[in-house]
């Protein structure tokens, strides 16, 4: 079982390092030295039951350690107000569609109601 516990645990470290490879714009070494420092702690816990640390603890504090590598850059204002008026400009796109879709079914429907008498 602990086989299978430690293959299972092996690949959740290698896919959450893949992703971060993939991911991240700046390559570092620290994430990747964390988890393996990570799988070492699992082994050492399985022969000799001292508890690793948690996986928050140990990521956070490879985030503080890699410094402004994984530092995810924040948008200035202008662009989230852009962002903002687009989203406005095609909600006010629609609506607009819609009522005039609207209004045409009602002339339809007016239409055929004359046909009818």
């Amino acid at each position: 079982m602990r086989l299978c516990c430690v293959t299972r645990y092996l690949a959740n470290k290698c896919s959450i390092a893949s992703r971060i490879d993939c991911f991240s714009d700046v390559q570092s070494t620290v994430i990747g030295a964390a988890l393996h420092q990570q799988v070492e702690d699992r082994l050492k816990f399985y022969d000799t039951g001292v508890a690793p640390s948690k996986n928050a603890d140990v990521m956070k504090a490879a985030l503080e350690k890699a410094g402004s590598f994984y530092a995810t850059p924040s948008k200035s204002k202008s662009e989230k107000k852009d962002k903002s008026e687009k989203k406005d400009k095609s909600e006010k796109k629609d609506k607009s569609e819609k009522k005039e879709k609207r209004e045409v079914e009602d002339v339809k429907s007016e239409k055929k109601k004359k046909s009818k008498q």
